[in-house]
């Protein structure tokens, strides 16, 4: 048997939950007919008694449960919506984010075939409406608001029978906890206490609208609820559209109210529900909708397939849509609003999966434009956009859109109620996923002024009806109308061609099931079995079959197409037995074992669309997902014949994804301070901590605390979790912890405008990353590790260095230390003269003593003594350095003399060379400070003896070539530079 359906993935457990919440991670199948049964998997499920399943507002009957799965037989009166599983026990639930869609499988659509049934006269009139079962029969009622003068909320008690509509009005005339003395506007139906009896929600009208009313569920055999509660909006506000969906993930639905005064923010009003007992933060929260001056209707889906419940609002009857992306954690957040254009004026919102991509399209209608728009949903990687809007013109007025299969051909279809025409505007889907359109089509109403529509089985035959709000005027007859849907129903035989049946064989043939519908099954135009209720049959022999399906008082006969049954050769296989599937583990094999049959083929079939025939007992599927969790059907094949089918169901148990988060980002932290470790919480999850390895005992929470860590915390850090006897572990992450820096420093000899020597003595652990900021007391700073610095003035400094590593500013030391900066050495200078003639010598000294002297003329050096003499005028300068260490400087100018013309030279006329050291060298006295000069002596022959150039301090010893002279007179000329030459003669005498 195959089946149409979507496979719904549910990207959960990323929210910080209580107890064992329940998790959807996969049903199959997403599309069927009435009364089949769909397989939900996931987690936080309960036994059968503890577990209820919602089709919207009926629950379905559950066949089994468990932790992880739940089967569950799909109710006639499932509308199309999101399935909520609610346990009983923690008080939680979860919603798929897909819609279900449960199909009757139509004939041709016919709109004459609806039938007009007024449910109740209202005056005032009845605005708008949701549809529950309050009391648990199985069969929605309808509960409506009234804005027209009506102080009451209206509540019609299902009473029908499969094809005879029944319901009982219920008002403050008979029910008074539903007199508000207010008038109320738009209503939403959901369990808020997670009780399994489904809670009103409704907003004030008039001209004081800032509030909304609960009413929590307290029927029994007929509808009860407890006094409303009122819940504030801000003073001037106007409460609109109200809508109950779960935002934050921890099980518990909030409640989120447009509103359409001239601000933009919208309100969710945060479930504190816990235990069964009803709690709704009385303080909302407000989220800004950036472009929109107010705010009306609203659609809550997971438009970007993250898992998430997101807002789509439009503004009050008013172009565009504003959508705002969920990013709760533990608390309720949303992104800025992002435009998604529209030209018209939006009045109501709807969402349906039209072209089957996994991702729900939105549907407006534009009440002054006549028109509805579709715009497919383009989402990719995370980014939210939607098509172009595709019109399609509507009656005048169009106000409230449902989507729904109405002619039960497997897609969902589009319903229009308008305001000013009598008729009901419907946009039936062309049957193309890949390229949807729809057929237009009206369905008669019996007078104008419609509201809004419910759109939903409500009698109990699996067939889409039509309910409807309308108000003609104050006094008049203001009407909730059912257009009872008696179009028929095509019956289907489910048995997958081609099908063989071999000698001494029983096979049996199955159709869709129908409430009040009989079928007659028929072979080769012959009845095999009569009418009944017995959508089955059982056979014997080949041939074509067909099935007749009459319902709607007989108005209704159709038969199937036929199914032509061969005649099979061969030995009937053994029946296949599977034997119980133990559960897997997301990532690793999924292993299913049959009975062994010699010379069978195995044909197996199983979750989205699986099939596959192999000659091997055992089937194992590798690297299973929890798309792959679901029934596994077998049958065995020998030749021309098959065998009777067994099935099992196939756990895969999905720890998740998880990654650890930090306090820190960077994963360091300084000896002393807290870091928190953390993972996403899930239900049904235990956990574990590793560090370097090895658990840490008694870390067995989502989060792990490192306080007054030291060095040995460091480490890498990972979490294990298990979940259903699956284990994985985190990518592991590093901690690193810093030795708390200690910083210090020297200073070298601290002399005004030199540079001084900062030697870093910091004590710190040797890890890379680390800073040194040092100020210096004048303005000054450096990021050196051991700078120097020169002070220009004042002698008192506190020099400080801060030590700190990168990224980690807490872990820091500083220290300051006072200096005394010593006064530069400035030492004084005495000349034996003021001034210089060349030739003299003046004496320069220093008054002080010095443990370093260097004196210089010019940038030559010429000294490191205390004294120094010096010959030349010129400029001179001493550097010194004192006993601390600091270093002076001076200059002293020795100018020229201005006499040093009037120098006198005396030429002795007579000297005595012979060794007694009395006159033993003929010495020229005043030459000295005359450079320059040359003397020449000559014989009495004129032979010269002696030739000399510039001054010769030693003078002439009366020798010639080395020997002396003899005894005599020797003549002399002696020539300086600005003088006369001076000549004479000298007498040698030893």
């Amino acid at each position: 048997m195959k089946h149409l359906y979507l496979a719904c993935m549910c990207i959960m457990g990323f929210f910080a939950v209580q107890a064992q919440q329940p998790v959807i991670t996969n049903i199959a199948p997403m599309r069927t007919y009435p009364l089949d049964t769909v397989l939900i998997t996931g987690s936080g499920f309960d036994v059968p008694a503890s577990v209820q399943v919602w089709f919207d507002h009926v629950k379905g009957r559950v066949v089994s449960a468990s932790e992880f799965s739940i089967l569950v037989a799909v109710p006639a009166q499932a509308r199309y919506h999101n399935v909520e599983v609610i346990n009983l026990t923690t008080r939680l639930s979860a919603k798929s984010p897909l819609k279900f869609l449960s199909s009757f499988s139509g004939t041709s659509f016919d709109p004459a075939k609806f039938q007009s049934v007024d449910l109740s006269t209202n005056s005032p009139s009845v605005f708008d409406l949701c549809s529950a079962d309050l009391d648990g029969d199985g069969k929605p009622d309808l509960i409506g608001t009234r804005n027209d003068g009506g102080t009451d909320l209206v509540v019609l008690h299902n009473k029908s029978a499969v094809g005879a509509v029944s319901y009982t009005k219920y008002d403050k005339s008979n029910l008074p906890v539903l007199n508000l003395t207010q008038p109320t506007q738009h209503i939403a139906c959901g369990d808020l206490n997670m009780d399994g009896k489904p809670d009103v929600v409704a907003s004030r009208a008039g001209p004081t609208a800032n509030s909304i009313f609960v009413f929590r569920n307290t029927s029994g055999a007929a509808p009860g609820f407890a006094g409303a509660i009122e819940l504030f909006l801000d003073i001037g506000n106007l409460a609109r559209q109200v809508a109950i969906h779960d935002l934050n993930g921890d099980g518990k639905p909030e409640i989120i109210v447009a509103n359409s005064a001239n601000t933009s923010n919208l309100y969710v009003f945060v479930n504190q529900s816990a235990g069964g007992a009803l709690s709704i933060n009385p303080t909302p929260l407000k989220f800004s909708v950036a472009g929109a001056p107010n705010t009306l209707a609203l659609e809550l889906q997971d438009f970007d397939n993250d898992g998430k419940t997101d807002i789509m609002a439009s503004q009050n009857q008013g172009a565009n849509l504003f959508f705002l992306k969920n990013t709760s954690t533990a608390s309720v957040n949303f992104a800025a609003a992002q435009t998604i254009s529209v030209v018209g004026t939006i009045n109501d919102i709807g969402s349906a999966d039209f072209n089957h991509d996994g991702k729900l399209d939105l549907v407006v209608t534009s009440v002054f434009g006549g028109q509805v728009f579709l715009l497919l949903n383009q989402t990719s990687g995370g980014t939210v956009s939607f098509s172009s809007q595709i019109p399609a013109a509507t009656g005048t007025g169009p106000f409230g859109v449902e989507c729904a299969d109405i002619n039960g051909d497997g897609f969902a279809d589009i319903v229009v109620h308008n305001r000013q025409v009598s008729y009901i505007s419907v946009f039936l889907h062309n049957g193309n996923s890949t390229s949807p359109t729809f057929t237009s089509s009206t369905i008669a109403t019996p007078s104008k002024q419609g509201w809004f529509s419910r759109v939903a089985d409500f009698d109990g035959d699996a067939k889409p009806d039509i309910v409807f709000t309308s108000a003609v005027g104050i006094g008049a007859s203001n009407t909730i109308t059912m257009l009872r849907n008696q179009n028929c129903h095509k019956p289907v035989i489910l048995n997958e061609p081609p099908l063989a049946i071999c000698p001494g064989q029983t096979i049996r043939l199955k159709s869709i099931p129908i409430p009040n519908v009989t079928f007659e099954w028929i072979k080769d135009g012959a009845t095999v079995k009569p009418a009944g209720i017995d959508p089955f049959v059982y056979i014997t022999s080949a041939g074509s079959y067909t099935v007749k399906a009459t319902g709607e008082g007989g108005a209704c006969a159709v038969t199937s197409a036929p199914l032509v049954v061969g005649s099979g050769t061969g030995a009937v296989p053994a029946d296949a037995a599977i034997a119980p599937i133990a559960q897997a583990c997301a990532g690793g094999n999924l292993t299913i074992t049959a009975n062994a049959v010699p010379g069978a083929t195995y044909s197996w079939q199983g979750p989205n669309g699986f099939a596959v025939e192999e000659t091997d007992n055992q089937l194992v599927i590798s690297s299973v997902t929890p798309a792959q969790a679901g029934i596994y059907s077998l049958r065995l094949k020998m030749g021309g014949c098959t065998g009777d089918e067994d099935a099992e169901e196939a756990i895969v148990a999905d720890v998740g994804s998880f990654t650890i988060s930090s306090s820190n980002p960077s994963q360091t932290l300084c000896e002393g301070e807290n870091l928190t470790l953390s993972v996403g919480s899930a239900p049904g999850r235990s956990y574990q901590w590793i560090k370097d390895g090895a658990d840490v005992g008694g870390q067995t929470t989502t989060t792990l605390m490192l306080t007054n860590a030291a060095p040995a915390s460091a480490g890498s850090y990972q979490t294990r979790i298990t979940f259903g006897g699956c284990s994985e572990e985190t990518s592991p992450t590093t901690v690193v912890i810093r030795k708390k820096p200690v910083a210090n420093f020297t200073v070298g000899t601290a002399c005004m405008n030199e540079e001084i020597a900062f030697t870093n003595t910091s004590t710190v652990d040797g890890l890379p990353g680390v800073a040194y900021t040092w100020s210096f007391g004048d303005g000054g700073t450096s990021t050196d590790f051991s700078p120097t610095h020169p002070y220009a003035d004042s002698p008192a400094q506190d020099p400080s260095l801060t030590v700190n590593y990168t990224g980690l500013p807490t872990c820091t030391s500083t220290i300051s230390k006072a200096i005394t900066v010593l006064a530069p050495e400035a030492p004084e200078i005495i000349a034996s003269a003021p001034d210089i003639c060349p030739g003299k010598t003046v004496t320069l000294s220093l008054t002080a003593m010095y443990t370093s002297i260097e004196w210089f003329s010019g940038s030559a050096s010429i000294g490191t003594s205390p004294t120094v003499d010096i010959t030349e005028p010129g400029s001179y300068a001493v550097a010194v350095q004192n006993t601390n260490g600091c270093a002076g400087r001076s200059d002293v100018v020795i100018d020229r003399s201005a006499d040093c013309s009037t120098v006198v030279i005396v030429v002795p006329n007579m000297f005595s060379p012979n060794g007694d050291a009395q006159n033993d060298r003929w010495e020229i006295r005043g030459i000295d400070s005359v450079p320059d000069c040359t003397m020449k002596v000559f014989d009495d022959r004129g032979v010269k003896l002696w030739d000399k150039n510039g001054y010769d301090i030693n003078g002439w010893d009366g020798t010639y070539n080395g020997k002396a002279l003899p005894d005599g007179v020797y003549f002399y000329i002696l020539t300086c530079p600005d003088r006369k030459p001076m000549t004479g003669s000298v007498l040698i005498v030893k």
